[in-house]
């Protein structure tokens, strides 16, 4: 794969980090050192999240990831973590005006359909409305664990194995970093690509610009399309495979 430098040259002569990505926690102990109840150090979280995005734009760092609500929060008392889905949906549906203005692309990771299905729905919208925006882009990681993505990870190239589709000498880092959700944030479709192509070795047959590209895969076609920027694989009839 390719390397991208870590920082890069900002407005004047300042240079910004590329990526930026923050642990929203201390909400509670904050609320706590003043005497406040702990919804109001998550609102106030909230605040510092909202600015931070503006700020992140402002200096043209290209992605933000909030780590907003991880699978182990689901432990805090149910009043607190309702608390928190409150929150969460009016952030969503109060900030989703001033993100789309200011070009910000929203992504989110990690296993958040398991959400009230309400929740689920206010943020495909969120996700949807922004797709074509190409100015920040904003990852927020609900219902995310790092144990438990690896373990996922783990599970399918397992399983594959088992099938006898995937060679277990054949698994790289490169491999895995290409499955993660967290490989997906910035050049989607390049990094696919390269992972098909470079490290799995299939033959490219043809790509179109940021929406598909073609592999030749043992007698058919692989076709890798990146969901965000089409709504649905393109059709294949008509396609040329030499």
């Amino acid at each position: 794969m390719t390397s991208r430098p870590a920082l890069k040259a900002g407005s004047g002569s300042r240079v910004v980090p590329r990526h930026v990505a923050i642990i929203m926690d201390g909400n509670g102990r904050w609320a706590k050192a003043r005497m406040l109840p702990r919804i109001a150090g998550h609102r106030k979280g909230i605040e510092a999240a909202r600015e931070t995005v503006r700020a992140a734009g402002r200096l043209g760092i290209e992605v933000l990831t909030l780590y907003a609500f991880s699978s182990e929060n689901w432990r805090r008392p149910a009043e607190e973590v309702s608390d928190l889905m409150g929150l969460l949906r009016h952030f969503i549906s109060h900030d989703i005006d001033e993100l789309a203005k200011n070009g910000v692309r929203l992504r989110v990771i990690g296993e958040y359909r398991a959400l009230a299905p309400d929740l689920v729905t206010l943020i495909d919208g969120a996700v949807a409305r922004t797709a074509a925006n190409t100015g920040l882009l904003l990852v927020i990681a609900l219902n995310y664990g790092s144990q438990a993505e690896l373990t996922s990870v783990a599970r399918d190239l397992a399983m594959q194995a088992k099938a006898g589709t995937l060679d277990p000498e054949s698994i790289t880092p490169e491999m895995i970093e290409g499955i993660l959700e967290t490989a997906l944030y910035v050049d989607d479709l390049d990094r696919a690509e390269a992972f098909y192509g470079s490290v799995l070795g299939l033959e490219k047959i043809s790509r179109a610009g940021n929406r598909h590209v073609f592999f030749r895969c043992g007698a058919g076609v692989l076709l890798i399309f990146n969901t965000e920027e089409t709504v649905k694989p393109p059709p294949t009839d008509g396609l040329q495979v030499p």
